[in-house]
């Protein structure tokens, strides 16, 4: 596809200096009367400024890209992704969807005890559910006032809130010395109280007629547990799903939430660590195929495709400057053929090369000003459409327009420079002495 991509930009490139040297009369050319009219000149200046206008769009789009896909990457999640491992457990596949989470969380709590004694290991929790993947459990049950409400729900342990090192707006954790923690307590986060329209949740039960008896017991901060695409959404964190499920009209499992371990590395050789954690995974389970993946790295997979469209975005940037710079040196230097001999008469006259300099820049100078112009809208329509697709992004900004102007313009007059300086540092003399 770049491959094809590179052909078919050559070839329109070339055309159009093809078609006009074609046209070009040699002995015309031979007795050094090659001359350019107007209407000639004119088009050529548009062409050149189609290109740069792509050119600027490109630089543009590109500037713009990075920033949000550096913004994407360094946003804050409301959790630590860094040196966390996840790993599926394996729970015999028969009976009651509860009962295998179940079993799946007491598997958890004997990696945990091995894994304590791990040096590598920093601390390990246990979820339903984990980040990069999506497919939350979603729950739909209809509250006291008739209003059909969802959130989506998420089953732990003690140690997964500690684990991910997340913050609390209120209240607290689950705690093991407080007894009825695991059956009736409940954590919610910031956006289901905004959805309930509530101030304060603790001590607080949810509003459907047929929960079991909880108690909401902490309130966490905001965290991203989807991707930056879609906005944090209501979320219910329990230890015993059987006092939600039982409540729930609808229950919709996008991916198992039989329990993956969430495991805390201590920074330095991973290769090391993943082999003390895979020696405790083969002591436990035999010959079970050892699964991980890592949350930051599943995270930045679901932005591959953007990141690819940055890559190609790029590329194209730097084809059409090119191709930009190849039509400036071109048509700069037939503009100076034509212009030898009044940059003659002009030095005759007494014009310096400094000023001589700016006359043959100037045109060039205000063709890049117009093809940044009418970039700018282009590039700020179409980058706020493609910014639209994510919940949290970075603004256009007008500082993208400036440092694309000034690096077409640097480009620019690099390009032009030569024709121009030769040209305003020629020799009178040699130039009219056959006039």
């Amino acid at each position: 596809m770049a491959v094809l991509l590179v052909i078919i930009i050559g070839l329109v490139a070339g055309s159009y200096p093809a078609f006009v040297l074609s046209n070009f009369k040699p002995i015309a050319i031979l007795k050094g009367k090659l001359v350019s009219g107007n209407s000639k000149q004119g088009l050529r200046k548009v062409l050149v400024g189609v290109q740069l206008m792509l050119s600027i769009f490109l630089i543009s789009s590109t500037l713009v890209m990075r920033k949000q896909l550096s913004f994407l990457q360094n946003k804050n999640l409301g959790y630590d992704k860094e040196q966390l491992m996840v790993v599926q457990l394996n729970v015999p596949r028969g009976g009651r969807l509860v009962e295998r989470v179940r079993t799946g969380f007491e598997k958890a709590e004997q990696f945990k005890a091995e894994l304590s004694k791990t040096p590598e290991v920093i601390s390990v929790g246990a979820s339903s559910h984990d980040f990069g993947y999506g497919g939350w459990t979603n729950i739909g049950y209809t509250d006291d006032n008739g209003t059909y409400r969802t959130f989506n729900l998420n089953i732990v342990d003690y140690d997964y809130m500690q684990t991910l090192k997340m913050e609390f707006a209120a209240g607290r954790n689950f705690s093991k010395e407080s007894p009825t923690d695991y059956k009736r307590g409940v954590i919610v986060n910031e956006s289901l109280l905004k959805e309930y329209g509530w101030s304060d949740a603790v001590g607080k039960e949810l509003p459907g007629k047929n929960f079991g008896d909880h108690e909401v017991i902490g309130v966490v901060r905001d965290f991203n547990y989807e991707s930056l695409y879609t906005k944090v959404t209501p979320l219910v964190i329990v230890m015993d799903p059987a006092i939600i499920l039982q409540g729930a009209q609808n229950v919709n499992i996008g991916y198992t939430p039989v329990p993956k371990l969430m495991i805390r590395l201590h920074p330095g050789n991973l290769t090391t660590s993943i082999e003390k954690v895979k020696e405790v995974w083969n002591r436990l389970t035999g010959d079970e195929e050892f699964v991980f993946d890592f949350v930051d790295q599943a995270l930045a997979e679901q932005y591959r495709n953007d990141m690819n469209l940055g890559k190609i975005v790029q590329i194209a940037t730097l084809l059409a400057m090119t191709i930009g710079s190849l039509g400036l040196y071109a048509l700069a230097s037939l503009a100076m053929q034509n212009r030898v001999k009044e940059i003659s008469i002009r030095k005759v006259m007494g014009a310096s090369e400094n000023s001589l300099f700016v006359l043959l820049s100037k045109d060039y100078v205000a063709l890049i000003a117009v093809s940044l112009l009418l970039s700018v809208p282009i590039t700020f329509y179409l980058m706020k459409s493609w910014l639209q697709s994510f919940e949290y992004r970075v603004d256009v900004g007008w500082e993208v327009f400036i440092v694309a102007g000034a690096i077409s313009l640097l480009i620019a007059l690099a390009t032009i420079s030569y024709h121009t300086i030769r040209t305003a540092l020629s020799r009178p003399a040699e130039t009219l002495k056959y006039e």
